[in-house]
């Protein structure tokens, strides 16, 4: 019985955690879409102070959530509570050409409950679009999914 394990299966353990525990980012980036950060940082508001006034937040908790995006790449936080946007993070600004925002308060608020059901489907071979329907999403949402997972 082996009782240390390989560095390929550390590796392949945080792999997996990461992607275990990765909906935590799928919901800070919603937050941040909702908020309106990217737009907020790129008009000048750089401080998180600053920040929480113009979004109405507490100032701990947002820091908290700038440094979780931060981790993620979407912004670029330093030791003062300084803010900048990454090139991930400006297509969470509303007026971005190829701008996310949408999509990123939809799946975070709507679309992510589809996915509670997954075993369910699993087992009963609902399909995702007819999830979608019946959770009340329009046609066009379903189409864009659909796009997008087959």
């Amino acid at each position: 019985m082996q009782t240390l394990a390989t560095a390929e299966q550390r590796a392949a353990a945080h792999q997996l955690l990461e992607l275990i525990g990765g909906s935590w980012a799928t919901h800070a980036i919603g937050v941040a879409a909702r908020l309106g950060l990217a737009d907020h940082v790129a008009s000048g508001v750089t401080q998180v102070v600053n920040l929480a006034q113009v979004c109405d937040c507490d100032a701990d908790a947002l820091h908290r959530l700038l440094r979780g995006l931060a981790a993620l790449g979407v912004l670029g936080l330093d030791g003062h509570g300084q803010c900048r946007l990454t090139t991930t993070g400006d297509l969470l600004r509303r007026d971005a050409a190829l701008g996310l925002s949408s999509h990123a308060q939809w799946w975070s608020q709507q679309a992510w409950g589809v996915w509670s059901d997954l075993m369910g489907s699993v087992r009963t071979a609902t399909d995702f679009h007819s999830l979608l329907l019946a959770a009340g999403f329009s046609v066009r949402h379903v189409l864009l999914a659909g796009a997008r997972f087959q």
